[in-house]
């Protein structure tokens, strides 16, 4: 099919265009790559999060959160739109977050800038490289309802 979507029709069934076992979309290698990056960069600062978190329900809490976007972004390089809506809520919140911290943290505290710039890059790329996969398929969606609603006006007077 087009928008590379990959259709799978149950092979029990006969072939009936109208019966549809599974629809994936197609990651493409920009995103797959960036989606990778951002799961090796939530490894790499795992290590500081912990030990800035001084309690077990923070402890908890981080350790969650990342099992969560790995989860995320692991659906996300599948094709599955269950994971990709999330993985981009929690990317796109992920760098509105740190981006107004970075400069407090460029002066205060070195290391946690270094480890806040790279997952603010990481999460950002991703976030930009998976949002446009989407708005290439959703893009199609208007201009479809356009010419739907220019046929269903135009059409008696033809």
């Amino acid at each position: 099919m087009s928008n590379g979507v990959e259709v799978e029709v149950d092979p029990e069934q006969e072939p009936d265009p109208a019966k549809v076992v599974r629809a994936r979309r197609e990651v493409s290698r920009a995103a797959r790559l960036s989606v990778y990056i951002a799961m090796i960069w939530v490894w790499v600062e795992l290590p500081w999060e912990l030990l800035a978190s001084s309690t077990k329900g923070q402890i908890f809490a981080v350790l969650v959160s990342k099992l969560i976007f790995l989860l995320a972004a692991v659906l996300t390089v599948m094709g599955s739109a269950w994971g990709r809506y999330p993985f981009l809520f929690i990317c796109g919140l992920s760098v509105w977050a740190i981006a107004p911290a970075l400069p407090m943290e460029f002066e205060k505290f070195p290391l946690a800038f270094i480890l806040s710039t790279g997952e603010f890059a990481s999460k950002a790329a991703a976030f930009l490289a998976v949002h446009d996969g989407c708005r290439r398929v959703l893009g199609a969606i208007p201009s479809a309802i356009r010419g739907a609603i220019r046929r269903s006006v135009a059409g008696p007077m033809l």
